[in-house]
């Protein structure tokens, strides 16, 4: 892969990206109300999704960004269970082997997080514009923490943080409760919807 991930992983998230944006603009459209943005364009397939009612909203952007979310989290995930677990309990020569794959993680797979996630944001307001749901607005209010929580980290990545506020902003965006559930809210929007 090379010295630049993060390339790699513009190009990857970007084919995966306009790829659920075209495949999600080839769908039938027929106009309706949305509470945020008025008059969107609402996918309807006859005879498929719950109930033979169609299929409200686009199945293909709403799974290309939780993939996207999925796969920029893994270097997160390797960090954190790297020093939590095996730095802080290891020794010797499993310890010398964890600080390598720590620096690894931290070094060459981070990036990945920054972009892909930033990747996943935008596919997932792709998403909130190609579907609509009529019973609740959870998903709206998950996307919109959700796009905090990523302008935290950008914000953070890029120093645009003032230093009196740089505690509290990586406290709140690297906290894992607090992130789970926001995605938690997210899911549980999805399963009200109509």
């Amino acid at each position: 892969m090379g010295r630049r991930p993060w390339i790699w992983a513009l190009i990857v998230g970007l084919v995966v990206a306009l790829n659920s944006f075209s495949v999600a603009h080839a769908d039938h459209r027929k106009s309706s109300k949305h509470g945020i943005l008025g008059d969107l364009a609402e996918h309807i397939s006859e005879g498929q999704g719950r109930a033979g009612r169609g299929d409200h909203g686009n199945e293909a952007t709403g799974q290309a960004a939780a993939w996207l979310f999925a796969v920029g989290n893994i270097p997160v995930a390797g960090t954190v269970i790297l020093r939590r677990f095996a730095l802080r309990r290891a020794a010797g020569g499993v310890k010398k082997k964890a600080v390598e794959w720590y620096a690894w993680f931290r070094k060459d797979l981070m990036p990945f997080h920054y972009i892909l996630n930033s990747m996943a944001i935008l596919t997932a307001l792709i998403h909130l514009k190609l579907s609509w749901c009529r019973s609740t607005s959870l998903p709206e209010w998950a996307l919109f923490l959700i796009f905090l929580v990523g302008l935290m980290g950008l914000s953070m990545k890029f120093g645009l943080i003032p230093k009196p506020l740089l505690r509290s902003v990586r406290w709140v965006h690297t906290n894992a409760i607090l992130v789970a559930a926001v995605f938690g809210l997210l899911f549980l929007g999805h399963q009200y919807l109509d």
